[in-house]
């Protein structure tokens, strides 16, 4: 299901996140803090997160800087249609986790052809391979600069969304996941094999 959709007009001014603001480990606030660095450069550009703002540390940054009205939190009802569509609109999408066990929006975004900014944050480089720039996280100065090098850039974010579609069809298959699992069972059962032999 997740997929380009080229009749989609991409904006050049939105970024989009699919994080939860009460979970530290997410890394939004480092986000808002690079999104906040960027606006008097780009006064124009939205913030849209996937996910809702509750009390609490995120919300306390957003009303500290003064931007909570800048930035928009979307949840409840969407279904995988409406988040792709919104993949489809975003300029970037940004993955600011400081640990991610799996980063599934991360490689969902890449899927849509959505030109991908990734931290360093657990499992992320590993989703976005050589297809997607990957920043240190918890670092909102690096995130700030690498947002700012790909919207002064369309053809890099062209190469960039197209390289993270072409990742996530070739590594990241249903197909391809069954056939590396054959392959670790089927060494381990010859593992097996080899020292009942030698017992």
């Amino acid at each position: 299901q997740w997929r380009p959709m080229p009749e989609i007009e991409r904006k050049t001014n939105r970024l989009i996140a699919c994080a939860s603001a009460d979970v530290p480990l997410k890394g939004l606030i480092y986000l808002i803090r690079a999104y906040d660095q960027l606006l008097p450069t780009y006064p124009d550009l939205e913030l849209v997160v996937i996910g809702s703002l509750r009390e609490g540390n995120t919300s306390k940054e957003l009303e500290r800087r003064g931007i909570k009205d800048k930035v928009k939190f979307v949840s409840g009802g969407l279904t995988d249609e409406d988040i792709t569509r919104m993949y489809a609109e975003a300029t970037i999408a940004i993955s600011p986790s400081v640990y991610e066990g799996f980063g599934f929006p991360c490689g969902e975004a890449m899927a849509c052809g959505a030109p991908v900014i990734s931290t360093d944050g657990g499992s992320l480089p590993e989703v976005a391979g050589d297809a997607a720039p990957v920043v240190p996280n918890s670092n909102p100065d690096a995130l700030a600069a690498e947002i700012s090098r790909l919207l002064d850039d369309k053809s890099l974010r062209d190469s960039i969304g197209a390289a993270g579609r072409e990742r996530m069809l070739k590594e990241f298959q249903w197909s391809r996941t069954a056939e590396n699992l054959e392959k670790i069972y089927l060494e381990t059962i010859g593992r097996a094999h080899g020292r009942l032999r030698q017992a």
